[in-house]
């Protein structure tokens, strides 16, 4: 199996367990009363969109590993699942009032695993 495909692989594994934290998250969203509605409702939005994202590039890595990285299409994918992960990692320095290490940490990760695929599929090609 190309090491490509196996970090692909390795990224459906991250982007599954991302989807799973990301419905927890929203359902404890939904059960918040101190926040107003508004912003509960915009947050749950946010949460969900973000949560159909990373669900497509789970899917796309889990499902169609080895046309994702064949086609133009396919590394447009991988593309965006680097500037996703790396852009949520650089908004820890922007809006939060203290960087979160975890959430920096896992973008920092993830970002560099779909970096890797790019590298390795360029190296075999």
């Amino acid at each position: 199996m190309k090491l490509a495909r196996v970090l692909l692989l390795v990224g459906a594994v991250a982007n599954t367990l991302f989807v799973a934290f990301h419905a927890w998250l929203g359902w404890r969203l939904h059960h918040l009363t101190r926040l107003d509605r508004g912003i509960r409702d915009l947050l749950e939005m946010l949460n969900g969109g973000g949560t159909l994202f990373i669900l497509f590039l789970g899917v796309a890595s889990w499902l169609i590993a080895r046309e994702t990285n064949r086609s133009a299409l396919g590394r447009l994918v991988i593309v965006t699942a680097i500037a996703l992960y790396g852009l949520r990692g650089l908004v820890e320095f922007v809006l939060p009032p203290h960087v979160t290490p975890w959430v920096l940490g896992t973008c920092a990760v993830t970002t560099l695993l779909y970096a890797a695929v790019l590298v390795a599929d360029r190296r075999t090609a």
